[in-house]
């Protein structure tokens, strides 16, 4: 499985990460806040997912070209019950810089892009940066849909029901929960495993959950598109689709544009105003 269809999910996670880039010196200025803590529940999310995916890929053995997992990662590959353990134990910086510790634990029933696949990956005491991460997701693959795409569902939530919500304690003890279904549709790319920049992803989802202020939130991602090519050029953010982030104040959103890769939006606030930005993904 490409490393391309893990690493574009981080940038659905990331998109929220533009809405700091819309500050003004006036009272139509974004919640700052939530928009920063919702953007890094799902990245942070969206990373368990792409360390855990690279373990499955390589089947237990360590990769060397830019994976979070380095040589100080005890991986057990257990093939016969199919199930993988990530153990970072007290601490272990990855390959790409960060500090984790505690564990990753997966299972699955199939290879990643065989329909009917389900991968649940759990967090057990874990903690990246700092942060202690607390939540499982569950990806099912869906097969292909009516225009030939394999299609994924992804769902987040907390370690025991599946109905709850994950949480994220930040680094000066505030939480945040957060809980969400998306799904993903590989439109291109999928039958040229050796070349991931024709890759493209479509992200469609929610997402709900309550600050560390006690402020409870939704996001909306509407055909959102994510195009590998744009990342030869250093432009990581979507190339069209609609996010929306809502709170008790209104609905902030974000329109991407018409597939260019640029880094161009419309950004329209809670008092209906519009703005033209450059995102800084």
């Amino acid at each position: 499985m490409k490393k391309t269809i893990v690493t574009t999910a981080l940038m659905f996670a990331a998109a929220s990460l533009i809405f700091l880039s819309c500050k003004k010196k006036d009272d139509s200025t974004p919640d700052y806040t939530i928009t920063s803590e919702v953007n890094g529940i799902q990245e942070d999310m969206d990373d368990v997912h792409k360390v855990s995916q690279d373990a499955m890929s390589s089947n237990g053995q360590l990769r060397t070209d830019g994976t979070a997992i380095s040589s100080c990662t005890n991986v057990t590959f257990d093939g016969t019950n199919k199930k993988i353990t990530l153990d970072f134990g007290t601490g272990c910086m990855g390959n790409d810089g960060r500090i984790r510790q505690g564990k990753i634990l997966i299972s699955y029933t199939d290879k990643y892009t065989n329909a009917g696949a389900v991968i649940t990956i759990k967090t057990y005491n874990y903690f990246v940066d700092g942060k202690k991460i607390n939540g499982r997701r569950v990806v099912t693959n869906n097969g292909l849909n009516g225009l030939g795409h394999l299609v994924f569902t992804v769902v987040d939530s907390d370690t025991t029901t599946g109905n709850g919500y994950a949480t994220i304690t930040q680094t000066d003890g505030g939480v945040t929960t957060w809980k969400s279904t998306r799904t993903r549709e590989w439109s291109a790319g999928e039958s040229t495993p050796l070349n991931i920049y024709d890759d493209e992803l479509i992200i469609n989802g929610s997402g709900e959950g309550v600050s560390s202020k006690g402020v409870s939130y939704t996001l909306t991602g509407t055909d959102i598109k994510l195009k590998a090519a744009c990342w030869a050029s250093f432009i990581f953010a979507p190339v069209s689709g609609v996010l929306s982030l809502t709170t008790s104040d209104g609905t902030r959103s974000l329109d991407y544009g018409d597939g260019t890769c640029d880094k161009k939006a419309v950004y329209t606030h809670t008092n209906g105003k519009t703005y033209n930005i450059t995102l800084n993904r």
